[in-house]
């Protein structure tokens, strides 16, 4: 589903393509929170290769530690079992669609925040095709077995609020296959501003699961 990045220990970070972040000194985190593909390939095509390879060629060329990444929806089928323990033997941590399917997405939510306590500055990368390609048909790497907006956009907004979070990207999105409603484009706007909206709350230091009481049905007589 996506990918929190290493936490880092200063509160700049520069962007550019891909990031490959790294830490100023002491512990990080990192997680998949918007991936369907675990991107855990040896393909042998270096940083040119755009597919498949983002997570296993930073973690190999040091760049990441294993025990720093945190992932988070796979649930395609194009990476199979050699891939995943070679990810674990990595020490990374996989939250699969299965596990989030079976206990709910928030569950999920909570053993990731739990991992990443007392890791206050977090990298978030986010791709597109975490979410169910009825929702985000514009990506190259579209699934049928993703989440629904319904799930992740509250998640993605607490995450942001709970953390301090040190940049994000949201990847995977081709307007060449986007509709004449601009579909896929709408989405990634709505992630965008669940980002930011957790973003401003932690900076207000705000419940992170706090919602509007408007909105709630709290004010309804």
């Amino acid at each position: 589903m996506w990918s929190t990045t290493r936490a880092m220990n200063s509160r700049t970070s520069q962007g550019g393509g891909r990031p490959r972040p790294h830490a100023a000194g002491g512990p990080s985190r990192v997680g998949d929170l918007s991936d369907a593909h675990l991107d855990y390939s040896y393909f042998g095509w270096g940083y040119w290769s755009h597919a498949g390879y983002f997570m296993s060629g930073n973690i190999r060329d040091g760049f990441l530690r294993g025990e720093d990444v945190i992932q988070v929806g796979m649930g395609s089928w194009s990476y199979g079992e050699k891939y995943y323990q070679q990810a674990r033997d990595d020490g990374t941590t996989i939250y699969h669609m299965n596990e989030i399917q079976r206990d709910g997405f928030k569950a999920v939510m909570d053993k990731v925040l739990a991992r990443l306590e007392g890791k206050d500055l977090v990298y978030i990368t986010l791709d597109i095709d975490v979410l169910d390609m009825a929702y985000v048909p514009a990506t190259n790497s579209s699934e049928p077995t993703g989440l629904t907006p319904h799930e992740f956009l509250p998640q993605l907004r607490r995450l942001c609020a709970a953390k301090w979070i040190v940049g994000a990207d949201f990847v995977e999105y081709n307007p060449y296959l986007d509709n004449n409603g601009m579909q896929s484009a709408r989405m990634v706007r709505h992630l965008a501003l669940a980002c930011l909206g957790g973003i401003a709350m932690n900076a207000l230091e705000m419940d992170p699961e706090y919602v509007q009481p408007q909105v709630t049905g709290e004010l309804n007589r």
